[in-house]
């Protein structure tokens, strides 16, 4: 029924389709989502194969051993908060650069 109910509609009513789409050409002002501007920053600025390949790498071996890290050592504690307290800085800061320092084209403004 449900099926029915929402391809009846198409009968009637024309959706026409736009133009094909062109890979080689990408629109002019195109910006991820605010929750992923920071990832779109970093692969603006670090070669997109570290990115997409070490980076998660990284993380998946920081969070397997994160338990390790923090275990009864004054010295591993203050590691570990750095350099979280360091990742999530950075990535604040990119997000802020891509939120409000990015213009049409993402040109810096």
């Amino acid at each position: 029924m449900v099926l029915a109910a929402l391809l009846y509609p198409s009968i009637f009513f024309n959706a026409p389709l736009g133009a094909q789409a062109n890979p080689g050409l990408t629109p002019e002002m195109v910006k991820a989502p605010g929750y992923f501007i920071g990832l779109q920053e970093l692969l603006i600025h670090v070669n997109p194969v570290v990115v997409v390949l070490v980076l998660p790498l990284f993380t998946a071996f920081f969070l397997l051993f994160f338990p390790r890290l923090k275990e009864g050592n004054i010295n591993g504690n203050r590691l570990v908060r750095l350099l979280f307290i360091g990742l999530v800085a950075g990535y604040a800061i990119l997000t802020i650069i891509g939120l409000f320092f990015r213009g049409p084209g993402m040109q810096l403004v």
